[in-house]
């Protein structure tokens, strides 16, 4: 799966010079045809000297990545190890506002307002991250449901090529897609299930809804519940209709399952999906329970927007009265 990942990430170098030529999935992924690949190719693959499988120029599918997308890269303005739209890129789509935080946060760092007061967008370091950097973890809450405490599949190498297809036009037709994501994620195992997220016709990266830098809530203009049945490929158990606080699921780890599946409610209304800096104090801090399953402890904020449980209080609590709806 990761090998497939770095072919196209390696063609943004290329392309951030050859500002002229537009593909179909924005940069260099996607576009490619038999007469305009072989420089894109070059940038990404070495018939005789590469570093990497696959022919790559990296010696992984990370570190390929990261040559556009990480902190000191100039291929790309969005930097993701950062969680930040980078100062030092040109950026004439106006995608982004430039050094403000990324939409899905950052893996070592962010620049999020995640108290929702007072304290400006700051950058921080994460306090839990989608593992993208090849080594193993557990895919949480995967799998049918259960009536066996199952938290999920565990062993899975992941990189950013699990999700994402550098290629570009990832959709099942070959389209172009929200952010490349694949139709189905890579490495899983056989999955059910494919869910295409199209394009957006005009991309936005950054937050900003709110002048504070307020990261909680962002609505993905719209494209919040086609995201959330994309994230259900893997964590299929999260996934729940209206009813699902109510009805019992049958499922011993994930009985009763907020809301996650429509545009108004869905799991990004919660959580980031790189990596969040949120801090868990208190009753959040559940360290005695099994993290990863849907708790937090002090060390992991389950990718969560706001520190505590605080985008709980933010859908329930009255703003007026500070009363629980």
């Amino acid at each position: 799966m990761r090998r497939i990942g770095v072919f196209v990430l390696a063609v943004l170098a290329l392309l951030a010079v050859q500002a002229g030529l537009a593909l179909a999935d924005n940069g260099p992924h996607g576009g490619y045809t038999g007469t305009n690949t072989p420089d894109g190719c070059a940038a990404c693959h070495r018939a005789h000297t590469a570093k990497g499988e696959m022919l790559l120029v990296a010696s992984s599918t990370y570190d390929l990545c990261i040559t556009c997308h990480g902190s000191s890269a100039v291929g790309a303005q969005t930097n993701v190890i950062d969680g930040l739209y980078a100062e030092g890129v040109n950026d004439p789509g106006g995608q982004g506002v430039r050094g403000a935080g990324l939409l899905a946060g950052g893996f070592q760092n962010t620049v999020m307002n995640t108290a929702w007061s007072t304290p400006p967008p700051a950058s921080r370091p994460t306090t839990s991250s989608h593992t993208v950097d090849g080594t193993e973890g557990t895919v949480w809450g995967f799998g049918p449901i259960n009536a066996s405490p199952y938290p999920g599949l565990a062993g899975v190498p992941m990189d950013c090529s699990n999700c994402h297809n550098p290629h570009g036009n990832a959709g099942s037709f070959g389209q172009a897609t929200y952010r490349i994501l694949r139709t189905q994620p890579n490495g899983v195992g056989p999955l059910t299930s494919t869910a295409d997220v199209v394009d957006q016709p005009t991309k936005t990266y950054t937050i900003g809804k709110y002048a504070e830098g307020r990261y909680f809530p962002e609505d993905y203009d719209g494209y919040g519940g086609a995201l959330a049945k994309w994230c259900a490929q893997c964590h299929t158990r999260y996934l729940a209709g209206s009813k699902g606080m109510e009805t019992d699921s049958g499922d011993a780890l994930f009985k009763y399952r907020h809301w996650s599946n429509s545009n108004a409610y869905n799991c990004l209304t919660c959580h980031v999906a790189h990596g969040s800096s949120a801090e868990m104090i208190g009753h959040a801090d559940q360290t005695a329970v099994s993290p990863g399953i849907g708790v937090t402890t002090g060390t992991d904020s389950a990718l969560l927007r706001m520190d505590n449980r605080g985008v709980c209080a933010h859908c329930h609590v009255d703003p007026d009265s500070g009363q629980v709806n």
